[in-house]
Parts: C-alpha cells; structure tokens; sequence
C-alpha cells in the first residue's frame, strides 16, 4: 500500500511540553456519553474536557489527583480521580500520553478488566494501531453460524497463522490448527497446558481468545506485535513519532491545530448516532483532504463512507475565508440527515453559514422559481368555467417525479 508522504509542518507532533497526545476511539466515546448524560456525570466530564482544553499548558492535568491505588492491568497506566469515584484512566511515558476512558468507579473498573494488557502501537506502514486486551474469557459465536466449523487460525491469513503456530511440536500444532469457531475457552486452555514456552502460551491464548470472540484485527495485531511488524508507540523517539500516520482506532491529538480546537469544542455537540463520524479512516481522510483540478467522482458499495466522506470534506472546503460549500443529495430527507450531521461536526458557525445542504428536487425548484419570474402566467376563463393556466419559459423543462412541468410563454 503506498502512504501519502506527510508535510512536516503541518503536522504538530508534541505540546510544548514535549509530550505527544493519543486519543482513542473509546476515549471519545465514553466521554460523549458522560458529557450526554447531565448532572454530576457531565460535571466530571467537562472536567476532562478543561484538561483536552489545556494540552498546550506544560502540565494539563494539574489540580486532578492520581488515584491512591495503583494499576497493573494496563502497562504505564495513570488514573486521575475525578471525585466521587470518577476517574480518567490514561496510559503514560516520558513523551506519550493517550486517553484511554472516563467514567464512574465501577464501568472504568470493569472497562479496565475487559482490557487488561492493551496498548498503541505502530505497525510497518507507520500507521497508529490498537493492540486490545483480552480481559474476559469469551464464548463461542454462536451468532456467526458460518465460521463453527472454519479453523480459528485460518481468519489470520497464511503468514500470521505460520508465525503464530511455529516452534510449537508439529502434533501440537495440529491441534491449535484444529480449533474453530464451536470451541470453548477450556478446549484452548487444555492445549495451553501442553506448552512449555510461558510467553509463547500467553500469546496463543490471547490470540485464540480474540479470535474465538470475533476480534481478527486484535488477534492479527498481537501476532504482528510478537514478530516485531508492530512495536509499541512509546519506542519511538520524538521526530519518528512525527512520521506516523493515524489509524481508524487511535489518532494523534494535533495539538493547537484547527481539528484540535474542534475537536475539544464539538463533544457536548454529539450524539449517539453521529458517534461513528468521529473518525475516518486513513484512505477516507486522504480523499477528504486532497485537491482535485476539475470534477472528481467517489464511487464505492453501501456503508463505505461516501456519505461521512463528502459531509468532511464540505467541513473542510468550507473554512477558507469566503468559501461557499454545496452539499447536494437525492433527496430531502437525506439532506435533512445530512444537515444534522454538518451541525454537528461543525462547532463554528461562521464554517457552517458557508455550507448549504439540499436536495436534488429542492435545488431543482428553486431554479425553476427563479426562472419564472421571467414568466408570465396567462389566466384563461371562461363564464362558469375554472380557470385554466398554462405556462412556457425559454428555460429547460424540470421534471419533478412521475410529472413534468412545461412552462409555455403566452
């Protein structure tokens, strides 16, 4: 896959404090919802929001204290209490600091239960990755009837199920091969017995584990991560941090850019529904920031991201001073979708004066208002008898659904 080269300058790799801040795709929803959700919930969101707010300051975080109690489940892991059993769980080193959750005592606790182990990593493309947890033990699929009976390895592609399996005895190879979507996490754990190697045991079990839960990605990422294809993000220095490019799981936070400030602005403005926009995925996001010389045409199947693309890309043409944006689609109700979503993305209201969304039919109609002014409109009647009208105009005939309008000039 050949990746866009990066423009150094505009890119921002770290405040001025020298740390490099990560955010995650649970990261922004968790704290959405707290923010959604009012009263005690939102006070202790929005302050981690004052925090987002204060990346530049050489210590954002100052006036929260760090929990008491240590925590060993997420390596580097520093959670700030909030009061009243609140607290925002992040992952830090001397350079790097992601945001990781937010939430009450209980749903961060559990949060962190169900994600033991996870980190940011950065794979050969010098993409950001999420490498997950595997915290619970998870139960056979019964939703994806299909895959019972494939083998659990063969999601993983050749190459990843041969680095995964080698050094294991051949029998025993066999048998991890063998496993499929139907099995249980105590058939895993009874061929788990049968390894010698403690760190090669760990990593079958976090990677069948993934598997049998339906995560290929995550087990792809940890069978990367042990053969050094992804290495953790806090290995890189400084200037190699400036290189890597976000993934569709953890983005950079670019601190005191346009996206930065929007970004913190626009939380208490988002909904559930309008969750999913939050981030793009990197090819999505090349097409929304390119510059094409004449008309450009985005072709792909449902449910590929035209819609979330050209809603971003009209963000983004908009801010030049003086822009004038249109946001065109089938029809009315969909550009009433596409008008909450603009609304939502866009915190700046001088950026969304410039955007105008409509429909097809409603552009249609307003050209054809605008050309019958030029009209004039012939009342034909007769005693007794109801009006007749007729209109012609030197403009195009407009079809509008099963009936076409011809204006005839009298």
């Amino acid at each position: 896959m050949n990746i866009a080269a990066i423009n150094r300058e505009e890119i921002q790799d770290s405040a001025p404090n020298g740390i490099s801040y990560f955010t995650t795709k649970s990261f922004d929803k968790a704290l959405h919802n707290v923010l959604l959700s009012g009263g005690q919930a939102k006070k202790r969101g929005l302050k981690v929001k004052i925090v987002l707010g204060s990346l530049k300051d050489d210590d954002p975080f100052d006036g929260l204290p760090v929990t008491n109690n240590g925590e060993t489940r997420i390596k580097n892991c520093v959670k700030y209490d909030l009061g009243d059993g609140w607290r925002l769980v992040t992952r830090q080193t001397d350079k790097i600091c992601t945001f990781l959750y937010v939430g009450d005592h209980d749903t961060t606790d559990r949060w962190l239960e169900s994600h033991k182990g996870e980190l940011v990593g950065v794979d050969k493309e010098r993409r950001l990755v999420r490498v997950p947890g595997t915290g619970g033990d998870p139960i056979a699929r019964s939703s994806v009837v299909e895959q019972h009976t494939q083998p659990l390895v063969d999601m993983l592609g050749e190459e990843s199920s041969d680095s995964l399996l080698e050094s294991l005895p051949p029998s025993l190879a066999r048998k991890f091969a063998g496993l499929d979507g139907g099995c249980s996490i105590k058939d895993i754990d009874a061929l788990l017995g049968q390894v010698t190697d403690q760190a090669k045991g760990d990593l079958l079990r976090k990677v069948f584990c993934l598997l049998l839960d339906g995560n290929v990605d995550g087990a792809k990422a940890h069978v990367d991560l042990s053969t050094g294809n992804i290495e953790p993000v806090e290995f890189y220095d400084a200037n190699e941090i400036m290189e890597v490019i976000d993934g569709e799981d953890v983005r950079r936070i670019k601190v005191g850019s346009p996206e930065y400030e929007e970004w913190v602005q626009a939380f208490e403005k988002r909904s559930a529904w309008h969750e999913w926009f939050l981030f793009l995925h990197p090819e999505q996001e090349a097409v929304v920031n390119a510059d094409y010389p004449g008309t450009s045409q985005l072709s792909g199947v449902s449910g590929s991201g035209k819609t979330c693309v050209a809603v971003r890309r009209a963000l983004r043409l908009a801010r030049k001073d003086g822009a004038k944006v249109l946001l065109l689609t089938l029809n009315r109700s969909l550009a009433g979708l596409l008008r909450q979503l603009v609304d939502m993305a866009c915190p700046d209201q001088k950026v969304r004066d410039r955007i105008e969304v409509t429909s097809f039919f409603e552009l249609a109609n307003r050209c054809w208002r605008r050309s019958n002014r030029r009209t004039l409109v012939c009342m034909r009647t007769s005693p007794g008898r109801p009006a007749n009208m007729s209109m012609r105009s030197s403009a195009n005939t407009i079809g509008a659904g099963p009936t076409t309008m011809t204006p005839r000039r009298c």
